[in-house]
């Protein structure tokens, strides 16, 4: 898996909103899957920010 660095980062209130995660591909995932040692979103955004 690569993982690629964006420099673009988007709002929770302007992509997914507040009952869920923002990926840092801009993926939504329900918040409760961020932090839940499973990778949820395609670029694991997920679990690197616990």
């Amino acid at each position: 898996m690569i993982f690629i660095e964006c420099s673009e980062k988007r709002s929770v209130a302007e992509n997914c909103g507040a009952k869920y995660y923002t990926c840092d591909s801009g993926d939504c995932i329900p918040r409760e899957k961020a932090c839940d040692r499973h990778y949820d979103c395609s670029d694991g955004s997920d679990e690197m920010k616990c």
